[in-house]
């Protein structure tokens, strides 16, 4: 075999794998962000294409999952401390409670101890402490309560005038 004739057949041997890898990560790239709108006819590289996206898709799918997972515990506290929230501003404006334990027992709520929380309280209601903003809200859920109350209390009907 001559000396050209080997690099005709290298050209080509390179060409081809080149071409097959390009081939290769384009199908890659358009399964998996086709949406299952794309699939790979040829069984072989369809199995060989199934199992790469598996491991970077339960990489994927874990990372989501844990983000899920943290916005799920964040909305579960939030929704503990609106209850209490309105459970100890109803206590308050029933006056079985005073505002100053309320604060304090609103403050032990998970939730005012998330960093996130607290930071977005502060930017919320600026140059108040945690317990300012506390108090605040709770004054705030305490008027809410009593405007409701007075809404549906039963009104006085006026004296018949006897006709």
């Amino acid at each position: 075999m001559t000396s050209a004739h080997r690099k005709r057949i290298r050209f080509w041997l390179s060409l081809f794998v080149g071409l097959s890898l390009m081939d290769l990560g384009l199908t890659w790239w358009l399964l998996r962000d086709g949406s299952g709108a794309v699939y790979e006819a040829n069984p072989l590289a369809a199995r060989i294409l199934d199992s790469a996206l598996d491991r970077s898709g339960r990489r994927e799918l874990k990372e989501e999952m844990d983000r899920m997972s943290r916005l799920d515990v964040a909305v579960a506290r939030g929704q503990a401390f609106r209850e209490s929230l309105t459970r100890l501003a109803g206590e308050v404006a029933r006056g079985e409670r005073e505002l100053a334990d309320a604060v304090v027992e609103l403050g032990r709520e998970p939730v005012t101890h998330d960093r996130a929380w607290v930071s977005f309280a502060r930017r919320f209601h600026s140059g108040l402490s945690l317990e300012q903003v506390l108090r605040k809200r709770l004054l705030e859920t305490v008027e809410e309560y009593r405007q409701a109350q007075s809404r549906t209390a039963p009104t006085s009907l006026p004296a018949s005038s006897g006709v």
